[in-house]
Order: C-alpha cells, then structure tokens, then sequence
C-alpha cells in the first residue's frame, strides 16, 4: 500500500470450452436403467391381478382390461359399453393363431416390436404354415383391433417380402384391410412385372373376384393420379360395396 492505494497484480487464464478435467463425485447416484416394458410383460406373462381372459386356440391367456382399453378402442368398446365380454370377461380369437395373439398382445403391454424369426420360427414349428402368413396374420389382427403403429409396422415388412408369388395375395389383402402403404407398394411390383403376374392363375381368379382390385390395378398401370383413381373408384361402386363385397 503506498499513498493510500492498494494494487493488485494478477493473471486471467481462459480455458477453452470443455478443456477441463471433470472430478469424479465420491457418492455419485446411479440412476438404474428403465424398467416399464420388462415389468408389464411379466405382468402379462404371470397373469397378476387379471380380470380378462382370452381363448384361443384351447389356451386361456390372462390379461388386464386397463391396458386393453388404454391400447385399443376395439377392446374398450367391447368391454366397458355392455357387450357380452364386459360381463363375462371372455373373448374369444377364432380368426388368430396362439404364437400371432401373444406376440399381438406383447406388442400392447410393452410397445416392443415383435421378433420376427422368434415369430416365424414359433407358428412354423406348429402348423407348417408358410413365413409370410405369420406377418399377414399380425398385420390382420392388428388391423382388427385398431392398432395403428403395429399395423403399419407389418405393412412395412411385407413391402419387403413382396414376390410374383405372393404379390397377388398380399394387394387382396390390402384392398380388404385398407392398408394403403401395402397396397400401393403391390401395385407398384405389379406395374413393374406385369409381364410375369399376368401369367399367374392367382391374378386371374384375384381380378375375377374383386372387381374393384382389377380396376386399381389398371388405373395405377396406366399412371393415374391418386386423387383420380380414387374419384374413378367412387363411380364404380357405392358407398357400401367395398363391406359388400367382403361380407361375400
């Protein structure tokens, strides 16, 4: 201090951005990895606290009416609104497999897609039936009940499977689902293989008995726009052909 007056010499040091030495915390918490998804699937898989059933197949199956009803307005409807199964508390699967219906409802305890191999490989070992029909059997309960995100999943796998075999059977199924992404993605591999679909008995007796698909064929073939064909449809059919046709 001289004349009253303090001086202070000193240096500033300025670091980059993250050029420090971060110093481990001794009690650190460890924060364990999310649980949810294994949890409800052992609740599904034990059966706790259930109040529904399902039957299928001959097997009984076990499960929670909140978590149908939070999943699918389909299973809301039929158990809250006075339906036979809100009393009885039973539904019965006659139009699904077993392996198909527990991966369905794993799908809606977890929000996890299903295995795909496990999937196939499971139905396979029990009837013989081919791979593909497993996905459309998911791809068909899952547009059953409403589960859009499962639906669109299954839709996106068979894009992948499509074969001058297949592809007839797939874009039938599409048309009677309303699965648009599977369907435009057949009528794409028709119109690019025409040459070899138009030999299949398979399109023949498609076309036979689904008008309607014959008629989006050719309208795709010949490059007409969406909004067209669909206006184009509309004057081939009524309103109600298409619940029609599938009720035949």
């Amino acid at each position: 201090v001289e004349d009253d007056t303090l001086t202070v010499k000193f240096v500033l040091e300025v670091r980059p951005d993250g050029d420090y030495e971060s110093q481990p915390l001794g009690n650190a918490a460890e924060v364990p990895e999310p649980t949810l998804s294994r949890d409800t699937q052992a609740l599904l898989e034990h059966g706790r606290l259930s109040d529904v059933q399902f039957s299928v197949q001959g097997e009984l199956i076990h499960a929670h009416s909140q978590v149908l009803c939070s999943r699918s307005e389909v299973f809301e409807k039929q158990l809250t609104v006075g339906m036979q199964e809100s009393v009885s508390k039973v539904i019965v699967i006659e139009d699904c497999d077993v392996v198909t219906f527990k991966a369905f409802l794993q799908f809606l305890y977890t929000d996890s897609l299903p295995d795909v191999k496990e999937l196939v490989a499971e139905t396979s070992s029990m009837d013989g039936s081919p791979p593909l029909s497993q996905m459309q059997a998911l791809l068909a309960v899952s547009h059953k009940y409403q589960v859009t995100r499962l639906q669109r999943w299954c839709e996106w796998k068979l894009c992948q499977q499509l074969s001058t075999s297949e592809v007839c059977g797939l874009l039938c199924q599409a048309h009677l689902l309303q699965a648009k992404q599977l369907e435009n993605a057949c009528l794409s591999y028709m119109r690019d293989h025409m040459s070899q679909v138009l030999k299949l008995p398979a399109y023949a007796e498609l076309i036979k008995k689904w008008p309607q698909i014959g008629m989006k064929v050719s309208l795709f073939t010949a490059g007409v726009s969406e909004t067209e064909a669909a206006e184009a449809m509309g004057a081939l059919a009524g309103p109600d052909s298409l619940l029609a046709l599938a009720t035949k």
